[in-house]
């Protein structure tokens, strides 16, 4: 019998069973958020001398994402070894073969904690794919109420840092601090969060029209008081979305037309006189150094992160690769066409299940924010976009709470 028949013939009451799996998981995501940014929301108010490029924290602060992000892997073998399988799939097992080849060869040329950066750079990858599996009983709409909640959290301290902020980004004017970061340090990472949190309010509920709007409001104001270009152009992109769901080849237009209208003007729009020279032209300068020095090579895994240059003597002179292009290109060098084909493998074959239509704001985001930052390590924006598009599987629980699918089931 399909699978289509068999969900008609379930009794009524096995409709309304949810997925109980990771109630804890988005509340733990944002704790951890808050907590690592603590100390350096303390020297923003107190003008204690706050350096981007350096943790002045403990150390167990620090890698409380990896320790999540190992709980999440030690579930995922647990939930594997339950059901008599393995948690990953051929291109996912080849990618970490590759890597971990890499990060070898790494360890011997330059050190074993540049390896092992490089290998901290890629988890959030081999969750994303590891979680596969797991993923399918989670229960995502638990998780949206927390997001409202740290988007709505996030504009209010912004707010708050606009008079009482110590102005380490300059002044607005007299009294008005400019850029000001809500819960994080760096101001484009309060944007990105902004952006990834209402992309997944929008893939998980997507009835709740009217949320999204306000949401969208929401995050238009922290992009645009954290002066972030890239925030700016998300927010537009998912609100032609928002408005063009209907009519993808609308949306692809006005949506060019829209990101080629707002980005010549970014100088204006953020009140930032050197943006687009510094941010946009800093970004491709570093790119290109990157491209030309890393390409050809295959020893450099783990040296083109954040991490390896807060690992190194002198982090103030490392060049910062500020873009996922970039770092990819030059942690796996020679091989990155390779790493990416395993990657697009991954996604044509075992993500089948996922609908991608709907799942596109978190896509868009992925991709544009990779643009001008790490995505690996922009915690907790690259986990929270792993749980929005791993919820958009065409599974029971999604055609029941979203009437408008009839796409047969996958995960079978």
């Amino acid at each position: 019998m399909s699978s289509t028949l068999l969900l008609a013939h379930r009794p009524l009451s096995h409709h309304h069973e949810r997925p109980r799996r990771g109630l804890w998981l988005v509340p733990c995501i944002l704790l951890i958020t808050v907590l690592q940014n603590v100390f350096g929301l303390y020297s923003l108010f107190t003008g204690s001398g706050l350096v981007l490029y350096s943790y002045d924290g403990p150390l167990f602060v620090k890698v409380l994402k990896d320790a999540l992000y190992a709980t999440l892997v030690v579930l995922v073998f647990w939930d594997a070894g339950r059901r008599g399988t393995i948690p990953f799939t051929t291109a996912s097992m080849c990618l970490l073969l590759l890597a971990s080849t890499l990060a070898l060869i790494s360890a011997i040329h330059l050190d074993i904690m540049t390896a092992l950066a490089g290998m901290r750079w890629l988890l959030p990858l081999m969750v994303f794919m590891m979680l596969r599996v797991w993923s399918k009983d989670i229960d995502f709409d638990a998780g949206v109420p927390w997001l409202i909640t740290g988007l709505v959290l996030c504009l209010a301290l912004q707010v708050v840092q606009l008079f009482f902020m110590h102005p380490i980004f300059g002044e607005l004017m007299p009294g008005i601090a400019a850029r000001t970061p809500g819960f994080f340090v760096a101001p484009n990472s309060t944007s990105f969060f902004a952006a990834a949190s209402v992309a997944c309010c929008m893939v998980l509920q997507p009835q709740r029209r009217k949320l999204h709007l306000m949401l969208l409001a929401a995050a238009f104001f922290i992009a645009a008081l954290a002066q972030s270009g890239t925030g700016i152009v998300g927010v537009a992109v998912l609100l032609m979305r928002f408005l063009l769901a209907r009519h993808r080849i609308l949306f692809w237009v006005i949506g060019a037309l829209t990101v080629t209208v707002i980005f010549p003007n970014l100088n204006l729009l953020l009140m930032r006189e050197d943006y687009l020279a510094l941010s946009g032209g800093g970004r491709l300068d570093a790119a290109w150094t990157i491209i030309t020095d890393a390409s050809l090579s295959f020893s450099n895994f783990g040296l083109y992160t954040n991490t390896a240059n807060l690992l190194s003597p002198d982090p103030e002179s490392q060049l910062a690769p500020d873009s996922m292009i970039a770092s990819w290109i030059g942690n796996f060098g020679v091989f990155s066409f390779v790493a990416a084909l395993l990657v697009t493998t991954f996604v044509v074959i075992n993500m089948r299940d996922i609908d991608w239509s709907r799942a596109m704001p978190c896509a868009l985001v992925l991709i544009l924010f990779s643009m001008t930052t790490v995505t690996f390590e922009a915690f907790p924006m690259n986990l929270l976009l792993t749980l929005g598009i791993w919820g958009c599987r065409r599974t029971v629980h999604n055609q029941i709470t979203h009437s408008t699918r009839t796409t047969p089931l996958c995960d079978r």
